[in-house]
């Protein structure tokens, strides 16, 4: 094999492996009143959740994803909100006050 057909065999071989990485977008994202009923679930019963997290994406978002149990993760919120969503279903899960800002937010 001479030097170009061993750069060419290389180069597709990293092509063929971009073409198959990770996409993301593991979890379903819910918006508005979805996403709101499910923040209510964890309200009203916090042994539902199963775990919660801050997870950064490909595109180098920020989403927070909660998991219930029985139930598929979901992406509840992104962006600049997540964290304060995040913080948020961490004190409902361990049964902990929420952080003061968080109480004057709400």
């Amino acid at each position: 094999m001479t030097q170009y057909q061993t750069i060419a065999v290389i180069v597709g071989l990293f092509a063929v492996l971009w073409l198959f990485r990770p996409k993301g977008n593991f979890s379903k994202t819910v918006y508005g009143e979805e996403r709101d009923s499910i923040i209510q679930l964890c309200k009203d019963d916090p042994s539902i959740i199963e775990y919660v997290a801050l997870l950064d994406t490909f595109d180098k978002d920020v989403v927070c994803e909660v998991k219930l149990k029985n139930k598929q993760p979901v992406r509840v919120d992104s962006g600049v909100k997540a964290t304060s969503t995040w913080l948020q279903l961490k004190a409902l899960k361990s049964y902990s006050e929420l952080p003061e800002f968080l109480l004057n937010n709400e």
